[in-house]
């Protein structure tokens, strides 16, 4: 074989390898400024750790059986990968008194939508009419991961995140010094003078609500140092959410039964 021969199987080789290369992962709970809560990209608002059971940000349609309903649309060609949603959606509902359905004519649903450079975001709670979810998916990047979905979900159910607690400084120290000063608004308090509850449920680490230690680092230093050391390499790793993450909802919502037994 010629040396000419073997650089064009080489190079085409390689353009095969790329071809089939898998995009990257839009990692939130990790990645410096990506901001998922949209609500907080254009200023401060009400701000609730999870929304309270008389919130007008509630979903307040029920089914026959009960059970909250969100309608949705998905208004981009995810082919084979549109199982990553549906599959997140099912979890949700077997753990929670949450149903996900497709739209009919509902005047308020969820949208999801795939357009380049928009990442992995989503409204917090039930808003009138549309609610956009982004969830990009190319050729270059996704967000088409079983616990990237949920969050973005959970925020749309009603849920924020867990490092913007009002006593978050009890369990975490976040390090302003490493933040860009863009994303400060992604560390904001979430406290009971906005209308905020916690139900009263500890400070969680494993929570999926919770993003990881260099978020929002522009130099890779560490933005949240948990006060218990064993924690640090724990926040921003769930790839389920927590027990507490399904009780907020179940609290937030009035489930009479979560995760499979009855709500005390």
């Amino acid at each position: 074989m010629s040396t000419a021969h073997l650089l064009t199987v080489c190079l085409f080789s390689t353009f095969v390898q790329a071809l089939r290369a898998e995009p990257k992962v839009i990692d939130i709970f990790n990645v410096g400024g990506e901001q998922d809560i949209m609500q907080l990209r254009s200023g401060p608002r009400k701000l609730f750790n999870a929304i309270e059971p008389n919130s007008t940000r509630k979903w307040e349609t029920k089914d026959q059986s009960g059970f909250y309903v969100i309608p949705y649309v998905i208004n981009a060609d995810y082919g084979a990968k549109t199982s990553t949603i549906t599959t997140a959606m099912q979890t949700i509902a077997e753990n929670t008194c949450i149903r996900f359905k497709a739209r009919g004519s509902e005047p308020d649903y969820v949208e999801i939508q795939n357009i380049k450079g928009n990442g992995c975001s989503a409204f917090v709670g039930h808003s009138p009419g549309s609610n956009p979810v982004m969830l990009e998916n190319n050729s270059e990047a996704t967000c088409l991961r079983h616990d990237l979905v949920i969050h973005e979900l959970l925020h749309v159910i009603g849920l924020w995140h867990e490092h913007q607690r009002i006593d978050r400084d009890k369990y975490i120290q976040v390090i302003y010094s490493n933040i860009a000063a863009d994303a400060w608004s992604q560390f904001t308090f979430v406290g009971k003078d906005f209308g905020a509850t916690t139900y009263d449920l500890p400070y969680d680490y494993t929570s999926i609500m919770h993003y990881g230690k260099t978020v929002y680092s522009f130099n890779g230093g560490i933005t949240m140092q948990t006060l218990d050391p064993k924690y640090q390499d724990i926040i921003g790793t769930a790839k389920e959410p927590s027990a507490n993450d399904y009780r907020k909802v179940c609290l937030a919502y009035g489930c009479q039964t979560c995760m499979g037994s009855k709500m005390l």
